[in-house]
């Protein structure tokens, strides 16, 4: 997975935005706020056969930091080794139950 851009030779404004994507890895820098999880569907055109359909554990405020682990289990599951750029997240609008609980449904804008 590809998570951010890096400055090579820049100008100073540059290397401060370059920073910033840096920081999301580091930082505790919080993606979305509530409890949740990330769902995706298999694709047999980019997975093969093998390919299946993936829903994570259950995530409380994940931070971008731990949905770039998620986005790793993603890609085991689905098999799709051609979207491997993390571009950000969408919040479907969904809620679902899990385990008595209700929980929103995200899913992972990844990018070839």
């Amino acid at each position: 997975m590809i998570y951010s851009v890096y400055a090579t030779k820049s100008t100073p404004d540059q290397m401060k935005v370059s920073k910033k994507c840096i920081d999301y890895i580091k930082q505790t820098t919080i993606a979305f706020y509530g409890t949740c999880i990330v769902k995706a569907g298999s694709s047999e055109f980019f997975g093969g056969e093998d390919s299946r359909d993936f829903q994570s554990k259950v995530l409380i405020n994940p931070t971008y930091r731990k949905l770039f682990g998620v986005s790793k289990q993603q890609r085991k599951a689905t098999k799709d080794d051609h979207h491997i750029f993390f571009e950000g997240i969408l919040d479907t609008g969904k809620d679902v139950e899990v385990k008595g609980q209700n929980v929103r449904v995200l899913e992972l804008l990844l990018g070839s």
